[in-house]
C-alpha cells in the first residue's frame, strides 16, 4: 500500500489542522483536497454532520469510523 490516511473531525477545535489523527481537518472538502494528489489515499471521516458540498476530481477512498454516523450534506 502506498496511500496515506487523512482524518476529518468536525469537532476538532485545534488552531492548526494537518490531517493527522491527533489534529484532523475540520471539513471533508479540506481533507479531500489534501488526499486527492496521491493514489490509494484514504479519508477517514469521524462521526458528525458535515453540512457541505464537495466535488471529488480524483480517486480517494472515503471511510467512516464505527463509533457513529458521518453524514455529508444536510441531515
Amino acid at each position: 500500500m502506498t496511500g496515506v490516511t487523512f482524518f476529518v473531525d468536525r469537532s476538532n477545535t485545534q488552531g492548526t489542522n494537518d490531517g493527522y489523527s491527533t489534529n484532523p481537518y475540520r471539513t471533508v472538502a479540506t481533507g479531500a483536497a489534501a488526499a486527492s494528489p496521491g493514489p490509494g489515499n484514504i479519508l477517514l471521516i469521524r462521526p458528525g454532520n458535515y453540512n457541505e458540498r464537495i466535488t471529488l476530481n480524483s480517486p480517494v477512498t472515503l471511510r467512516a469510523t464505527r463509533a457513529g454516523w458521518a453524514t455529508i450534506g444536510k441531515p
